[in-house]
């Protein structure tokens, strides 16, 4: 959520949010979408690919896509149960 919020201020001038945690079909997914500015043909920065290989490590999902109401829809889809590994 962090990242999201970060990255939506930062490049992409967000001056609203509006964030769900629900939890459907066995995963908790977190949905922010923004009324961010375009970044079309950008590519994801560092800090979206070490999210995306932290949520993948965790058997999740993690999608950055244009919101249907403009500006940026962030979802992230992790598992509910235990974890994919052992300590």
């Amino acid at each position: 959520m962090r990242e999201g919020l970060t990255n939506g201020i930062r490049h992409g001038r967000c001056t609203r949010f509006f964030v769900s945690i629900a939890i459907r079909d066995g995963l908790l997914e977190l949905l922010m979408d923004n009324d961010g500015s375009s970044a079309a043909g950008s590519n994801p920065g560092i800090g979206l690919c070490a999210m995306r290989s932290r949520v993948g490590a965790l058997g999740g999902t993690m999608d950055v896509f244009a919101s249907p109401e403009g500006g940026y829809r962030f979802r992230v889809r992790l598992p509910v149960g235990d974890p994919p590994f052992s300590p």
